[in-house]
């Protein structure tokens, strides 16, 4: 289950209309507005089920190259705490509560494993 919004969603309508793949990226669009955003690579297993050929006829009919690149409205969603832009700044950071003492937990058996070395 996809919450609507957690991989943004377009700055003026505040609407997206799925995504597309190219290779390993994924790309969110919105066909009203023609603009697009990355949320990353190999997010979605999608990918691989799509020849290179079936990838490139879906981003022609579509017009993908048109599409004006652009950082994406991200609305607030309970439970989800969005952070600064880190890396590329293609995709934002986004850690649950459920992530965030998941990450805390393996620091602590990282620490007590490199102290028992």
């Amino acid at each position: 289950m996809v919450i609507e919004g957690y991989f943004g969603l377009c700055p003026t309508c505040k609407k997206t209309d799925g995504y597309v793949n190219v290779g390993r990226s994924h790309w969110f669009i919105c066909e009203e507005y023609r603009v697009r955003w990355c949320i990353g690579a190999n997010v979605f297993s999608s990918w691989r089920d799509e020849t290179e050929s079936e990838q490139q006829r879906h981003c022609k009919k579509i017009g993908f190259d048109e599409f004006t690149d652009v950082k994406p409205f991200y609305p607030k969603i309970k439970g989800v705490q969005r952070l600064k832009r880190e890396g590329n700044g293609k995709k934002p950071a986004v850690r649950s509560k459920k992530s965030g003492e998941s990450r805390d937990l393996l620091r602590r058996k990282r620490k007590l494993s490199s102290s028992t070395h």
